[in-house]
């Protein structure tokens, strides 16, 4: 970090945290210490499970910060998958904005991977997986959300916020599970 003054790894202040890399709630009290010249005082914490550094600001930041959302099981689709694990280490970084586009871009893979016929409009890919039954009873206002907060992050100028891009991942979180994780479970389950 430039501007700071490092010292090599020591014992320093420990530290409880979850690692913005593996998710793993860990304690620390081995890493770096760094101050500014404007005497702000910064750490860096090995994370004692993955062996990746977390940075911790003087005002208390971490970088990585905690990815939002949870591990989905089941998906059998690469590109899925890979969005969706795209759209939980946006919100480790604060790219809230692109957490929401990915999150709209998750619906549209989904529909297409279930027979919706590529390059329609948005709204039609919502409808396909309304009509085909991957939209659980009550799920259309949020599955909705995720298309009005995508046009907006798209269409608008004031950033969303951590606030809707929790939301949103979360709406997609479900969605996922209810497409995904669910009826691999009962798969799983039947010889």
């Amino acid at each position: 970090m430039a501007g700071y003054a490092w010292d090599k790894i020591q014992n320093i202040e420990s530290k409880q945290y979850v690692c913005g890399h593996c998710g793993h709630k860990v304690a620390q009290d081995r890493g770096f210490f760094g101050q500014a010249k404007t005497g702000h005082m910064c750490f860096i914490y090995p994370c004692p499970s993955c062996t990746k550094p977390t940075f911790f600001a003087s005002n208390g930041k971490q970088t990585p910060a905690v990815r939002m959302g949870r591990e989905v099981n089941g998906i059998d689709n690469e590109a899925v998958s890979e969005l969706y694990r795209e759209a939980r280490d946006s919100t480790s970084v604060s790219a809230f904005t692109g957490t929401i586009l990915i999150c709209r871009k998750i619906l549209m893979n989904i529909a297409v991977q279930h027979g919706a016929e590529p390059g329609k409009r948005f709204v039609s890919y919502i409808d396909y997986l309304e009509g085909q039954g991957f939209v659980p009873p009550n799920g259309k206002q949020w599955v909705d959300e995720i298309r009005k907060k995508g046009n907006e992050a798209t269409h608008e100028v004031p950033a969303p916020s951590q606030v809707d891009a929790d939301q949103i991942l979360n709406f997609v979180e479900m969605l996922l599970r209810f497409t995904y994780e669910f009826p691999a479970m009962v798969q799983g389950s039947n010889p």
